[in-house]
Order: structure tokens, then sequence, then C-alpha cells
């Protein structure tokens, strides 16, 4: 189901169910076991789309423009327990909350009474530590205001 009032952060198409989004996430990470087996669990307590894409081609022309938008030294961290700060550098305690900014591919199967969208993939962009990003903290309307400022691309 194409969505006709929601655009693309690249071409500004409509977008498709099968769709790229760009989030900023609140997480904490925990061990849980189960059967006598230790499993990584991840809390989701927040989850802000700030942007769409139609697909992941859309994406990768936006993407250097985020990251610079939000100062990240690295990207796409591999997983540790303690992980360094995409912008500063300074550790982040995965058990304690954390922020995120995450890329991930979804489908939209929403019905007339119910909004759901299955994950398909997700990578994680950055990790931030608490002093360049609070997890107790609304961003939502500072980046959502960041964000408008990267127009579009007009197609041709």
């Amino acid at each position: 189901m194409v969505n006709e009032n929601r655009r693309c952060g690249m071409c500004s198409k409509p977008i498709p169910a099968h769709k790229v989004q760009f989030a900023r996430r609140v997480e904490q990470m925990e061990v849980v076991e189960k059967d006598g087996k230790q499993f990584k669990s991840m809390n989701v307590f927040a989850n802000d789309v700030f942007m769409e894409f139609c697909s992941h081609t859309c994406w990768a022309g936006r993407e250097l423009e985020v990251i610079a938008a939000y100062e990240l030294k690295a990207t796409y961290p591999a997983f540790q327990w303690v992980a360094s700060c995409s912008r500063c550098g300074a550790p982040v305690n995965r058990t304690k909350p954390y922020v995120t900014l995450n890329i991930y591919e979804a489908i939209d199967e929403s019905k007339p009474w119910v909004n759901v969208e299955r994950m398909l993939d997700d990578k994680e962009l950055a990790v931030l530590c608490p002093m360049c990003d609070a997890p107790a903290e609304a961003k939502s309307e500072q980046i959502v205001n960041e964000l408008a400022d990267l127009e579009p691309n007009q197609t041709t």
C-alpha cells in the first residue's frame, strides 16, 4: 500500500509499503536466561522515525548528509556491551538506556483497524553517549527541525 501523504526524504515520491526508515531509538540491552542458555535481549523504549525513503538507493543518496548533520565520526559500529559514542568516542554502557540512530527496512502490513510494520532488516548507524544525546530527553522536535533543513532533492 502506497502512502500518498508521506514522501521519500530523497526523491519526494510517495512512500511504498516496502520502505526504508531513519529513526532515533532509546534502547537498553540485557542478558536473559532461558532453558539454561543466555541470550542478548534489547528493550526499545522509544522509536522516533525522522525520515522515510522509498528505497535503499534513496537512503544512500541522503546518508552522507545525515551523518554530517549528526556530526558522526564513526558509523555502523559492531556490537559491544560497552560501545564507543559515534560522535565523541566516550564509552556507552548498553546495559543502561542509551540512544541509537538506526536505518531499517520494513513492510507496512497495516489494516484499517490496526497499524502494523514488519521489520525486515535493521542496521545501527550510530550509538550516542548521554552527553551527546540524553536518552531521557524528548529530542524529536529538535531533530525533525534539523532534518527539515535537508530538503528532498528535486527529481528531473
